[in-house]
């Protein structure tokens, strides 16, 4: 029995540290994700994009650049949680922060009409949001469910980064490549035009 709660505690304190190790990854990744962000519209008009799509396109990414940071943390988050039998506290969370997002999108959207600026700003929200407040939960349930997680800036978030990406990339790619089918199919519809790619995208 003691041989058992030993190794299940163990087996948590592994788990916070692939959380936190993911994290960190996420984080680094999002270096080369911001210079792409920045160039967005060199490169789409470089691949015959519209310029102007192009250009709103280069608007909504620069400015969605944290919120796409915050949706990777929170990514790592819900894995975490998933191996906490903590399923519940993310399905709750977007339910709630999804429902907040119609607000966000009518505040900036419609009535403060910042186009797509205002579509990334309630973006922006709405995915720091999730990461915050699962966050918060976490930290609030630190001695209880949660004793054993090892925080993200502990040094072990920086060993063995080399098994943990040889399986990680693997599994990212598995579930990118079906992500990034649909992400191509919108640039194929930008040879179409303008109104075929709005077309597609209210449709995605």
């Amino acid at each position: 029995m003691e041989f058992s709660e030993s190794y299940r505690t163990k087996m948590r304190e592994m788990c916070g540290v692939f959380h936190n190790r993911g994290r960190f990854v996420c984080t680094m990744c999002m270096i080369p994700i911001a210079v792409i962000f920045i160039l967005s519209d060199k490169i789409l008009i470089a691949i015959k994009q519209d310029p102007q799509v192009s250009l709103i396109a280069r608007h909504y990414v620069t400015v969605l650049i944290p919120g796409v940071w915050a949706m990777g943390q929170f990514d790592s988050t819900k894995k975490f949680l998933s191996s906490q039998y903590k399923n519940h506290i993310p399905v709750w969370v977007q339910l709630v922060t999804t429902l907040l997002h119609l607000g966000w999108c009518n505040l900036f959207i419609v009535k403060l009409d910042m186009r797509e600026y205002g579509a990334a700003v309630a973006t922006n929200i709405t995915y720091i949001l999730n990461l915050a407040i699962s966050d918060t939960l976490i930290r609030c349930m630190a001695n209880s469910s949660f004793k054993n997680m090892v925080f993200w800036y502990n040094k072990t978030c920086y060993q063995d980064l080399g098994t943990f990406l040889r399986i990680g990339v693997t599994g990212m790619l598995m579930l990118c490549f079906e992500w990034w089918a649909f992400e191509l199919l919108a640039i194929f519809t930008g040879y179409l035009g303008v109104t075929a790619l709005a077309a597609e995208v209210v449709i995605i």
